[in-house]
């Protein structure tokens, strides 16, 4: 299993487990934020100490990589026997890859959502991919799931700058400061 970006590898990567309190007290959103390379996949989870910590924080829980983006252009060419290059079908099989790749994405999005009991699903991607995950989501039953989308590549960001952008646009809710007043 080779690495991808950011550490992803080529299937999920688990990022975290819960433990029963933290999977109790997680918000139900599920975030993803992807593009033809990689998918994350976040959560909302509220503080068990509010007074101390600032909540609700979003907190990355799986990764996925494309394995068809992260073959080397060696790999996806093939020699004939006098030496030239062909790379018949590659745009064919470049969007074939990524059809594939967006399908793994929506089926760990609603395995997150199912996990989490998340009653909303936001979808953050350029538009490209956004369009393909539309295209995959137009054919699966999402069971009165709220999606959201915005097309934007924000895959290279932190949870915390994600976070930031979506609560501005009002897709999740925006981290509170601690309240330290109820530590009195």
């Amino acid at each position: 299993m080779s690495r991808g970006s950011a550490g992803c590898r080529s299937e999920i990567r688990k990022s975290g487990t819960l433990t029963p309190l933290e999977d109790a007290t997680m918000s139900k959103y599920t975030v993803v934020v992807a593009d033809a390379l990689r998918a994350r996949f976040f959560s909302l989870q509220d503080s068990m100490t509010p007074e101390v910590e600032s909540s609700p924080r979003l907190m990355e829980r799986e990764c996925l990589v494309n394995p068809e983006k992260t073959k080397t252009s060696a790999q996806r060419r093939e020699k004939s026997n006098n030496g030239r290059v062909f790379e018949d079908h590659r745009e064919r099989h470049a969007l074939e890859g990524q059809r594939h790749f967006t399908g793994l994405i929506i089926r760990e999005a609603l395995k997150q959502t199912r996990k989490a009991d998340s009653h909303s699903l936001v979808l953050v991607a350029g538009r490209k991919t956004l369009g393909m995950i539309r295209e995959t989501l137009s054919s699966i039953k999402t069971n009165g799931l709220a999606i959201q989308e915005w097309d934007r590549d924000l895959t290279g960001e932190s949870p915390q700058k994600i976070q930031e952008l979506l609560a501005k646009r009002k897709l999740v809710p925006a981290m509170k400061k601690p309240d330290r007043q109820s530590r009195k």
